[in-house]
């Protein structure tokens, strides 16, 4: 079960989702703050889970369409909404948006390295056998893992080991997820604050990240 849940969440509708982030980033935010941005848009993924936890736990004690329905019927209707909105409030770039400040569109442009428009053929092959591509990809992999564990194991533990009821089960279960917010978003300052200092190759940034 633990292999096949990440599995699954990476080979789904979700796994665009990264590759479509880390471009906007870099399109939209200078070099010095893609640190912090990086980091404070993969907490959302943190605060996201303690936030529902915590609204879980309640929902499931309460009589609200039936009670743990409710959580499956919410979640559904706010990744609704929001799908509708990101697809009418983002933009690739800062040039097709419509109402960028020209001062914003400026700073960003000043900030971030021309793009080049032409389209260059992908190399499967290589990319395939790249030992840090696959390097990259088991960690990848080991990190949603132990992602699936602590949203399985750990709530069913509390529920059937300890007898902690729902509203307790969802509030002990979201601190992993807020603590991993929080520390993200630590680490995004951080890296930034150190690169403004003292200039630190953007390889050396991502390959130190990626094995914390």
């Amino acid at each position: 079960m633990f292999i096949s849940l990440p599995l699954n969440k990476n080979i789904s509708f979700q796994s665009p989702v990264f590759p479509a982030l880390v471009y906007t980033i870099s399109r939209w935010i200078p070099v010095s703050e893609q640190s912090f941005v990086s980091s404070f848009m993969l907490a959302g993924y943190g605060t996201g889970t303690f936030i529902s936890y915590v609204a879980a736990g309640s929902l499931c004690s309460s009589n609200f369409l039936g009670g743990w329905p409710a959580v499956f019927y919410l979640s559904a209707l706010i990744g609704f909404i929001w799908s509708i909105w990101a697809y009418f409030a983002l933009y690739d770039d800062p040039e097709s948006h419509p109402t960028i400040s020209m001062e914003e569109l400026d700073y960003i442009r000043k900030h971030i390295s021309p793009q080049k428009k032409k389209v260059k053929r992908i190399p499967w092959k290589s990319m395939v056998t790249s030992v840090p591509l696959w390097a990259l990809a088991v960690g990848a992999f080991g990190q949603f893992w132990i992602m699936a564990f602590f949203a399985t194991s750990l709530a069913l533990y509390l529920g059937t080991v300890l007898n902690l009821d729902s509203v307790e089960n969802g509030d002990i279960s979201c601190v992993p997820n807020l603590l991993r917010a929080v520390f993200a978003c630590l680490v995004g300052v951080l890296i930034d604050y150190v690169m403004e200092r003292r200039p630190i190759p953007i390889a050396y940034i991502r390959k130190g990240t990626t094995l914390a």
